[in-house]
């Protein structure tokens, strides 16, 4: 009984350790292992003398940024640069430019690399100028001229509108006397007409005066010598006068070469086979007749005319051309023998050594920077010191890189001739091998025979022209 009643005792203090320890121990939490903290990369940014917003940015690793952008005055950000660190040197590997994609995978500086801003590429063209003055529309030259200017006009033109004169004294020019301008219409301008229309002729002298000295209107209408001063209109649907115009007549030998070349381009347009002989005379080209001789039509409109004693067999003319060009090809050759010897006798430093001694220097002053940025790296130098000797390194390379650049190019134009001149005198000798006047030798190498009474020739070349293009 007593055994009983002690066993009891021991089950109900059981249960009650039992209770109490659940309700304790339910009530405290357990303890938890720590999460591990994710790891990040910081990029910081050095923009030198430039400025970058963006000082540094973390991201966890794995993720990518955004590459920031930097001003810096007078340059522009190439690309951003990472300096890599082994043993013995530091390498500088490009990340990219501003906006592009970067994913760090350490933490580490990015440089600027910064360029200077190019030269804007301006090419500017000039029809005339006044004084020191130069436009580059001949419209523009007539709407700024005061009395008393002298109009030059630079080139051949093509207006899109009427020039108009209205002040005194006004000179329109060619620049080269010797080769006369031609001042045309472009397409779109109204046709032709006669009248007082200043919206469709080329020229209109309004109550001004105005005088030309080698200009060719149109391909030729200045040399109209019935030209009558006091009229409204001139012989021409081109100019309207009212006022004074004075015309400078051009010779007219200048007025066959104009006429000579636009028959010629017209002849390679339409591939008609080149008329080269001209009467010594009056300058006209010769007739070719069925029966193979060349003549000046002149002489059927003016007895009294030399023109009459122009005529000779086409053949014999032919073969005294082509031996001529072989002539000339034979001196070609011998001038550009001599030519080559004297550019190997006279040789210095050639382009390729120079340019090899330029990379090595370029080499050497890398090598020279990588140590200075590695002591930097490490804090032996002071920030200020270090952007001044960066700034010496970079003008050194700037000036190395254009040198290289420049002798580059030279390199490659010494190639080129050296080539061209190879071919050169390739044509040179396959014009020996002709056995007949072919129409490319008279494309190419004539302007024009000029032929004489008794049956003397004058060829006027074309032959150096067409080796040098």
């Amino acid at each position: 009984m007593g055994r009983k009643r002690r066993f009891s005792k021991l089950l109900l203090f059981a249960a009650m350790v039992s209770t109490i320890g659940a309700g304790v121990l339910g009530s405290v939490p357990l303890p938890v292992k720590a999460a591990e903290e994710e790891e990040t990369y910081t990029v910081r940014f050095e923009a030198y003398e430039g400025t970058c917003e963006t000082e540094s940015v973390t991201v966890p690793k794995g993720e990518s940024i955004i590459l920031p952008d930097a001003t810096y005055e007078g340059h522009y950000l190439m690309n951003w640069i990472d300096a890599v660190k082994s043993e013995n040197m530091t390498t500088f590997l490009s990340v990219g430019s501003a906006g592009w994609e970067y994913t760090p995978e350490r933490d580490l500086w990015l440089y600027a690399n910064w360029k200077p801003n190019p030269e804007p590429d301006v090419t500017v063209t000039y029809e005339a100028r006044i004084g020191d003055t130069s436009y580059e529309e001949l419209e523009e030259a007539f709407a700024n001229a005061q009395a008393g200017d002298t109009i030059t006009v630079l080139k051949d033109c093509e207006v899109s509108g009427t020039l108009e004169v209205t002040a005194d004294n006004i000179t329109l020019k060619s620049e080269d006397a010797g080769n006369p301008v031609t001042i045309s219409r472009e397409d779109g301008f109204a046709g032709k007409s006669y009248g007082m229309n200043t919206d469709t002729v080329l020229l209109a002298v309004k109550g001004g005066s105005l005088a030309t000295q080698d200009i060719i209107f149109d391909g030729g209408a200045v040399l109209d010598g019935d030209f009558n001063n006091s009229g409204k209109t001139w012989n021409s649907p081109l100019i309207y006068v009212d006022g004074s115009y004075t015309m400078e007549i051009i010779t007219y030998p200048q007025y066959i070469r104009a006429v000579s070349s636009l028959k010629q381009q017209k002849a390679s347009e339409s591939k008609r086979k080149k008329n080269i002989y001209y009467c010594g005379c009056c300058g006209r080209a010769l007739f070719n007749a069925h029966y193979g001789t060349v003549f000046c039509k002149q002489r059927s409109f003016k007895t009294d005319s030399d023109c009459k004693d122009i005529e000779i067999c086409k053949h014999d003319a032919d073969t005294a051309v082509l031996a001529a060009i072989k002539k000339e090809a034979e001196l070609y050759l011998d001038r550009d023998k001599l030519s080559r010897q004297a550019v190997k006798w006279n040789a210095s430093l050639s382009v390729s050594d120079r340019i090899s001694a330029i990379v090595k220097s370029m080499e050497a002053a890398q090598k020279g920077w990588f140590a200075l940025y590695d002591r930097y790296a490490d804090g032996k130098l002071e920030r200020e010191f270090f952007l001044n000797e960066k700034k010496k390194y970079d003008a050194d390379m700037e000036r190395m890189e254009e040198e290289l650049a420049a002798l580059k190019q030279t390199q490659e134009a010494e190639e080129s001739i050296q080539g061209g001149t190879k071919r050169k005198a390739e044509q040179a000798v396959a014009f020996l091998e002709e056995d007949e006047l072919t129409e490319d030798m008279k494309e190419k190498l004539i302007e024009k025979v000029v032929v004489y009474p008794g049956n003397r020739i004058e060829i006027l070349w074309r032959f150096r022209e067409h080796l040098e293009n």
